[in-house]
């Protein structure tokens, strides 16, 4: 219909900008101004919204800009801790967490009210925070603590339960260079790119459908390429695909069992 429209949003880190692209008729619609060195964005699962990753510059604190897709402004700016570098939505959109890699913590930001409603500690330098399709379990990335940490939702989000301090549940060591994470659509499983060296890490999520009574549990590391700094999970949550930069190669790995298939050469 003549009415129909459709953006991709693209930061700019060292402009300050979001281009937004129309991608009907193929053209720069406008660049936005957002905060300095702008290194990610996410487009909400449920509302008319995208939220950009502002990294800012050392010693000054990070922030998330909030635009407003249906006339493509800046409708407000959360202010969150040093340095983030990576933002993921909630199921329902109601709710974002923040990797702050400057100050070893995770932002929970409450999108409704546009404010921060907890912060937790993490692991050194955490790159990735990524939440359980079943809003159980958060799993962070530490890329310089070479480690996971699994932490549980309810120990900031529900009142009966709130305190910040005592919500991570487990800490995996021996990945070195933590970066990238998938987690599978039934929130059993975590797999974490351990980039500074040739392996992904598989955790088993403790979960009351799949694993009940069953704690956190380091399953498997398995080989591939040296490198390995991005993970992609297909949509049935079957295989997923590790980008090893140094390999330049990908491999092919089996979800449920936890086995690499095989590596396809490409680039450099």
């Amino acid at each position: 219909p003549p009415s129909y429209r459709e953006y991709a949003y693209i930061t700019n880190g060292d402009s300050g900008t979001v281009t937004v692209l129309d991608v009907v008729n193929v053209r720069v619609d406008r660049e936005l101004p957002v905060g300095q060195n702008p290194v990610a964005v996410t487009a909400s699962p449920t509302r008319n919204e995208v939220y950009v990753v502002n990294s800012g510059v050392e010693p000054a604190q990070g922030s998330i800009s909030v635009i407003n897709a249906e006339n493509n402004t800046v409708a407000a700016t959360i202010p969150v801790d040093r340095q983030p570098v990576s933002i993921d939505l909630d199921a329902d959109g109601k709710l974002a967490y923040v990797a702050n890699s400057g100050s070893n913590t995770v932002s929970v930001l409450d999108l409704k009210a546009r404010r921060e409603i907890a912060q937790i500690g993490a692991g050194e330098e955490p790159v990735a925070a990524r939440i359980a399709p079943d809003g159980k379990t958060l799993v962070v990335a530490n890329r310089t603590g070479n480690s996971v940490s699994i932490i549980d939702p309810a120990g900031f989000i529900d009142p009966a339960r709130r305190n910040p301090a005592q919500s991570v549940r487990a800490v995996f060591e021996g990945c070195p260079g933590a970066s990238d994470i998938v987690i599978l659509p039934d929130s059993s499983k975590a797999f974490v790119a351990c980039a500074a060296g040739h392996q992904i890490m598989v955790i088993a999520l403790a979960n009351a459908k799949v694993h009940p009574g069953q704690p956190d549990r380091l399953e498997s590391f398995l080989d591939v390429g040296r490198a390995p700094v991005q993970l992609a999970l297909k949509p049935d949550g079957g295989e997923l695909f590790a980008s090893n930069s140094l390999s330049d190669s990908i491999s092919e790995i089996y979800a449920s069992t936890d086995e690499v298939a095989g590596a396809t050469m490409i680039g450099d």
